[in-house]
């Protein structure tokens, strides 16, 4: 009987702590359970061990189990996911030009290093890989039959076509560029005088080269030349001020990054004095001034007017534009450098004799050497008197008297 007393004790103290326990952690009291103990005469002591040891498991088990029902700190809510823009989504802000991703790693090899790649550039991103083409693949390149004519008379190496836009331009306005090397200065600034007309302004600060800038309702051109370079660059939009000079930036940059050339040393023959502004031009064939940019020249045939002169590409004319006193007309001098004197004497005898519908109106001096002088305007000319002063400047540069 001792033993079984000793259970019973122990029993009603762990239920006393046990509710003791639930009250602290605010647990339902759960009701007590009567555990009735069987003990046998002969294991009386050892019974009442096990009982206590029972006992004492199913409260520690109640313990635990009250631990497990506190309430436990809530975790952080996950992220919100983020939601995939689909291709065929349009964008939801921004512009186009924040989407655009740089193409400079698709320009074709060998690229001439005077386009800028995009990181270079703080304003542009290139939007149109550089494409290079040359020999009969100008033509097709320059996407003009007419203006590839005119230009045929040039002597070009090769050129480079790519596109660049502006960084946060909400318009998406995109300037499309042409990059010409030639084989000579003459040829490359000869290109820029006969595809522009105004203004010369510097490239750049101790540059030799310049830029011409044209404008049209809906368009706007930039003319360059540098050396052996001639660039052209057009956007189809209006130019407002802030284009403009971002635009004469990215043009001053690419013809910085070409080597100078002296301008060619022929129209320095053609006088300064009473020459309109702007109309110069530096051709080795007529076809080249038969753009808008060209003289008002009423010739009948331009390829007929090749072969009188003797332009057929190893040869270079230097033109020019010069007021006449009292008259609205223009009067056309011209300077025509060939490869030997013998060449020269030809031309001057095939203008001095011809006749026919095709023949040239023109006005000649005596040919200096490699260098023929005349004048396209034989009328305009006897009032101008620009050719005396020509040619008085040829004989100094052959070493003659002026």
């Amino acid at each position: 009987m001792f033993g079984q007393h000793r259970g019973d004790a122990t029993t009603a103290s762990l239920l006393e702590r046990r509710a003791t326990l639930q009250s602290d952690l605010a647990l339902p009291p759960r009701p007590p359970r009567r555990i009735r103990l069987s003990v046998g005469p002969s294991t009386g002591g050892f019974s009442g061990q096990r009982a206590r040891a029972c006992l004492l498991c199913l409260c520690l088990g109640s313990m635990v189990c009250g631990c497990d029902r506190r309430e436990r700190p809530a975790a952080d809510p996950p992220p919100p996911k983020r939601a995939e823009k689909r291709a065929d989504q349009p964008p939801t802000g921004g512009s186009a030009v924040d989407e655009a991703i740089p193409v400079d790693d698709q320009d074709a090899p060998g690229s001439p290093p005077a386009l800028p790649k995009s990181s270079r550039l703080g304003a542009w991103i290139k939007v149109r890989p550089v494409r290079l083409a040359a020999g009969e693949e100008i033509g097709a390149a320059l996407g003009d039959a007419r203006r590839a004519e005119r230009l045929a008379g040039f002597r070009v190496e090769r050129l480079a076509t790519c596109a660049y836009r502006r960084r946060g331009d909400e318009s998406d306005r995109t300037a499309n560029l042409e990059l010409f090397e030639t084989v000579s200065a003459a040829d490359a600034l000869g290109m820029l005088l006969a595809e522009s007309s105004g203004e010369n302004h510097p490239a750049g600060p101790g540059m030799i080269g310049f830029i011409r800038a044209q404008r049209q309702a809906g368009r706007a051109e930039w003319y360059g030349w540098q050396g052996y370079h001639y660039v052209h660059l057009w956007v189809n939009a209006e130019a407002d001020p802030d284009l403009t000079k971002t635009v004469e930036q990215l043009l001053g940059d690419i013809l910085l990054s070409t080597p100078g050339a002296p301008v060619p040393a022929l129209l320095e023959f053609l006088p300064h004095d009473g020459r309109h502004p702007g109309q110069v031009w530096l051709v080795r064939s007529a076809r080249a001034l038969r753009g808008p940019s060209g003289p008002k020249l009423r010739w009948p045939d331009h390829q007929a007017a090749d072969k009188l002169l003797g332009l057929r590409g190893d040869a270079l004319m230097a033109l020019g534009g010069y007021c006449v006193p009292g008259s609205e007309e223009v009067n056309y001098v011209f300077v025509v450098q060939y490869p030997t004197a013998d060449e020269a004497q030809a031309a001057f005898g095939r203008l001095s004799h011809q006749s026919g519908p095709l023949a040239l109106p023109c006005l000649l001096t005596d040919p200096v050497g490699e260098r023929l002088a005349g004048s396209f305007t034989p009328e305009s000319e006897s009032v101008a008197h620009v050719l005396p002063v020509a040619r008085r400047g040829l004989l100094s540069a052959e070493g003659g008297q002026p």
